[in-house]
């Protein structure tokens, strides 16, 4: 101005802007984890959301990626969920058993057990009265849990009935029926279900019936008395 000048100074100071996504995060298949960015006024994630933390829920391991901006200025980091396979947890095949009889079901595929029964054995010895489904949950070295399940089906077992004892003169010849299955075995070698016996002293025969591949039992005891 009027042929005089002047100087000064402007300082532009300028900071670095780091946007930190989080560390790494290992989950089981199938779970959730939430990732949460710092460091900016505002994100923009890889998922296309832009809030400062995502619920995430990969099948598989994946690197996500988060843009911050603040001030005009813009910088990324990334993070990785890790993703654990869950255990392949069997709790063995199908079974059916007879009304009273127990069996026992065996899991397999993980490093420990809990049962809907409550055990937390790999294999337990059931007694079902009616059809029943067990659950098991296995855990790997991972924590990672995986459930599975086995149907126990229940037969009710035959009510045998050898028929009424019977008293025969010796030398005479009587007929026994069994009824309450579907084939019957008798002690003599019979497979019919009406026999025809002719004992020389008292005898007990009995009958083993069988229905739904349950069996039970009865005797018929024939008495033989001397004719005098």
């Amino acid at each position: 101005l009027n042929n005089c000048t002047a100087s000064d100074d402007a300082v532009v100071y300028v900071q670095s802007l780091t946007v930190n996504a989080g560390s790494d995060v290992t989950i089981c298949k199938n779970d959730n984890t939430i990732l949460t960015a710092t460091g900016a006024d505002t994100y923009s994630w890889s998922t296309g959301q832009t809030t400062p933390s995502i619920t995430v829920s990969p099948s598989s391991t994946t690197t996500y990626r988060v843009t911050g901006t603040k001030s005009g200025a813009t910088s990324s980091d990334d993070v990785v969920v890790f993703v654990n396979n869950l255990p392949n947890v069997s709790a063995g095949a199908n079974q059916t058993i007879c009304r009273g009889s127990s069996t026992v079901i065996t899991a397999s595929g993980a490093n420990s057990y809990s049962w809907s029964t409550g055990a937390t054995t790999n294999y337990i010895s059931v007694s079902p009265t009616s059809n029943t489904t067990y659950y098991v949950t296995g855990t790997d070295n991972n924590n990672c849990k995986n459930t599975a399940s086995v149907i126990i089906t229940v037969n009710i077992p035959p009510t045998a009935n050898a028929g009424p004892d019977k008293t025969i003169y010796k030398g005479a010849t009587t007929d026994l029926t069994a009824s309450g299955g579907g084939s019957y075995s008798w002690s003599t070698g019979a497979i019919t279900q009406t026999i025809s016996v002719s004992p020389t002293t008292t005898t007990t025969y009995r009958v083993t019936v069988t229905l739904n591949n349950c069996t039970a039992s009865d005797d018929a005891v024939v008495y033989v008395q001397s004719l005098t």
